[in-house]
């Protein structure tokens, strides 16, 4: 998760812990355990809490995003855009952070999210995928809508 421009540091080649790897970028679809006992890592530029630690400090090599775990029901999906990032949990619901500008985080405000946030516009709706852009969102709920 998280943006490139801003690193002073080259994150070319990111080292990985040595862990097994449940999905990126490209795939189908996950199944609804999804990331179940998985670890969300992430690295890279944070000046926007992008990465999803609450920090606002790049990270030159992969770091446990801790937020995610807390969630009541495993991941089945994750993007990130430019500045921001989201995920969508095996209930549906979907969850963002990091630059809030030009409403793509989908909250009521333009306040920059630190950690993972409800968005609760779409608490009524069962997301299934999510997808980032450099300054949009999108989403598909169970559907296909």
């Amino acid at each position: 998760a998280g943006g490139g421009g801003g690193a002073r540091r080259n994150m070319d080649h990111p080292s990985w812990p040595r862990r097994k790897v449940a999905d990126v970028s490209g795939r189908d679809r996950l199944e609804p355990e999804g990331f179940e006992g998985c670890r969300v890592m992430a690295w890279g530029c944070a000046h926007n809490y992008q990465l999803g630690d609450g920090g606002y400090l790049a990270q030159a090599s992969p770091i446990h995003i801790k937020s995610l775990d807390r969630l009541e029901a495993p991941l089945v999906d994750l993007a990130a855009g430019g500045d921001h990032s989201m995920a969508v949990d095996a209930e549906g619901m979907l969850y963002s952070w990091g630059l809030a500008e030009l409403g793509r985080l989908g909250h009521e405000s333009e306040n920059d999210v630190q950690l993972p946030r409800l968005v609760l516009a779409m608490r009524n709706v069962r997301v299934v995928s999510v997808a980032c852009g450099m300054y949009n969102s999108a989403c598909i709920d169970d559907r296909f809508r």
